[in-house]
């Protein structure tokens, strides 16, 4: 995949997680990390590691 489909891809993976974010603000850190990899359809694997980090603060 070249640099401007990359970017493409970026942005839109962007989108669903700052829309995931504000939706499901309310959750545990736990849950939330669960909608968000479903949201990435990553939660059964990925071909590429992914490291998700979620804190309340």
């Amino acid at each position: 995949m070249g640099q401007p489909a990359a970017r493409a891809v970026s942005s839109v993976v962007l989108q669903s997680v700052t829309d995931a974010l504000s939706q499901y603000s309310r959750l545990g850190p736990r849950r939330l990390a669960d909608v968000l990899l479903g949201r990435l359809e990553v939660n059964g694997g990925a071909p590429d590691d992914i490291a998700l980090v979620a804190v309340r603060l």
